[in-house]
């Protein structure tokens, strides 16, 4: 008894679905900036950032061991902090566009040192394709199972 191709369909859709979900989950990104009231929490080899006023965040307190290296360079922590201290000046301190403003230069530098999180999130990595090409087959090969499979005797 040989293996209807509709299977065969079904088999390769499913492999390239999970394979695109796979290559397309999000981990955290050690690229990341912590914009908090003083008093909150914040990790002491990242970049921390008064909400009211865009200055730097002291950190203080034990170190639990949970914090890793900082990623960025003494002059990319630069470019955040003169932008939140630029943006932060006004008597409103940092607004949600700010905040905005501030994350996406993050986003960009982790994008441009090829942190993955960054740089795979855009639309025609591999894992977006395996996806949009393992979806239709999987979807086409179920009803093809479905509607085929329940007719045919060799099934």
């Amino acid at each position: 008894m040989s293996i209807p191709p509709r299977l065969y369909v079904l088999g390769a859709g499913l492999l390239l679905t999970g394979i695109g979900l796979a290559l397309t989950i999000d981990a955290t990104s050690a690229y990341s900036v912590n914009i908090a009231e003083s008093g909150d929490g914040c990790a002491k080899d990242g970049i921390n950032i008064d909400s009211r006023t865009g200055l730097s965040l002291m950190c203080i307190g034990p170190d639990d061991g949970r914090d890793s290296p900082s990623p960025f360079t003494v002059a990319e922590k630069e470019r955040v902090y003169a932008l939140a201290q630029e943006l932060g000046d006004d008597e409103d301190g940092l607004t949600d566009e700010d905040e905005t403003l501030i994350e996406d230069l993050v986003d960009g530098i982790a994008a441009a040192n090829g942190d993955p999180d960054e740089s795979d999130d855009q639309a025609g990595s591999p894992g977006h394709i395996a996806f949009l090409t393992g979806a239709p087959l999987a979807l086409g090969g179920g009803i093809l199972v479905l509607s085929r499979g329940l007719r045919d005797p060799e099934f």
